[in-house]
């Protein structure tokens, strides 16, 4: 938590200490995450490191978004707060539904496809609202995209607890599932965190605000592409191979 929190605040400042304040953080950060994370999950490894790594990919992806969106439809292109904030409901409603069809899922598919088709919803729902930073692009484009992403994220957020759930032994559910939900929380912050860096950063050295939202944007379809790349690693339960 120091470190992290040493990396993402320094990261909106831009002066000769930033350098330093993001090693120290990463110093203090990283070998204390190689400790409580499972093993394997920087490497993305098959078993508990995979799901552990699509916990931290998936947050990541979501918030680079949505910490962002409403700032885009209301500075770029000028809704009114009320209307932006339409586009958070659509996602809601589609989160939802989206649980609501994992769930009579999850007993007939692989987990790890239900985490990719997640995940590929997540980039082409992304992938629609940041093309809306463009004027020419029809603002419905934006609210779909989102519903879209609500979908994928109703899909996936789901899936990936229950995959650490199945594979924990007796007495270690508990355990396995913080690890992911830790995860999840580094992803939040680190979404929000680089894609506030970004807007900064173009804030600093008189770029428009556009750009910025483009560098964030970018860091969630990055890292929702990595995830569909990574699905096929989580397994379904107990009787997948171990890790190796």
């Amino acid at each position: 938590m120091v470190g992290a929190g040493f990396v993402f605040a320094s990261l909106t400042a831009f002066a000769w200490w930033v350098l330093v304040a993001v090693a120290v953080g990463l110093a203090i950060g990283l070998p204390a995450l190689r400790r409580i994370a499972p093993a394997g999950t920087f490497r993305a490894r098959r078993g508990h490191g995979a799901t552990a790594a699509a916990a931290f990919l998936l947050s990541t992806s979501f918030l680079a978004v949505d910490a962002f969106l409403t700032l885009m439809l209301t500075r770029v292109r000028g809704l009114t707060l009320a209307e932006a904030g339409l586009a958070i409901t659509v996602a809601t409603v589609t989160w939802a539904a989206g649980a609501l069809w994992q769930s009579n899922r999850a007993g007939e598919r692989r987990l790890s496809w239900l985490v990719g088709v997640g995940a590929i919803l997540l980039f082409v729902g992304e992938a629609a609202v940041a093309s809306t930073l463009w004027l020419r692009v029809p603002l419905i484009t934006a609210y779909v995209g989102w519903g879209v992403v609500g979908v994928g994220m109703g899909i996936a957020f789901a899936t990936i607890p229950l995959s650490a759930m199945r594979l924990s032994g007796s007495g270690e559910e508990g355990e396995e599932l913080s690890s992911v939900l830790l995860m999840d929380m580094l992803g939040v912050a680190t979404g929000a965190g680089l894609g506030g860096a970004a807007i900064a950063l173009s804030d600093a050295i008189g770029a428009p605000l556009r750009a910025g939202l483009a560098g964030a944007f970018a860091l969630g379809l990055f890292t929702a592409a990595v995830l569909a790349a990574i699905a096929p690693r989580i397994p379904s339960g107990p009787s997948a191979p171990a890790e190796a």
